[in-house]
């Protein structure tokens, strides 16, 4: 009895040990990645192109739906330019909003800065706890939300 376990557990873990072939990749099909981001895709047109002849000059920034997505080439349907965001969560949840930032003329770069959220009654959410993260472009199959 004690034989005929010795010489299946020897059976199994030989079946692991030689199981196991290497594996190789075809270093040819493996995409080069450059220290920076990969450049957004500038295949997209607008629907509307004389909508941005209509938009005021300079950089317009709002706090945007979440449930929205805001096309890159589009001027965003925004009625009011919110310079200012207010939710509500409970302690420890995770909030997200999106900043929509958009201008007719030609922008190299745009930078933000975080600073501490405080509200009226003082209390504070320390800039150590806010963190931005650039949105990306993508193509997708499915429509937005799917």
């Amino acid at each position: 009895m004690k034989k005929s376990y010795l010489l299946a557990c020897a059976l199994f873990l030989q079946l692991f040990v030689f199981a196991q072939s290497k594996g190789q990749i075809d270093s040819t099909l493996v995409p080069i990645m450059g220290p920076h981001y990969q450049p957004e895709y500038t295949f997209d047109v607008a629907v509307d192109s004389t909508a941005w002849l209509r938009e005021k000059p300079g950089l317009h920034a709002a706090f945007g739906s979440e449930d929205i997505l805001y096309f890159r080439t589009e001027v965003p349907e925004i009625e009011n330019e919110q310079a200012s965001w207010k939710t509500t969560g409970w302690k420890g949840e995770r909030l997200n909003a999106q900043i929509i930032i958009w201008s007719p003329d030609t922008l190299q770069q745009v930078h933000f800065t975080i600073s501490d959220l405080k509200n009226k009654n003082g209390k504070l959410i320390s800039r150590e706890n806010i963190k931005l993260n650039k949105v990306c472009y993508l193509l997708a199959n499915y429509p937005y939300g799917a």
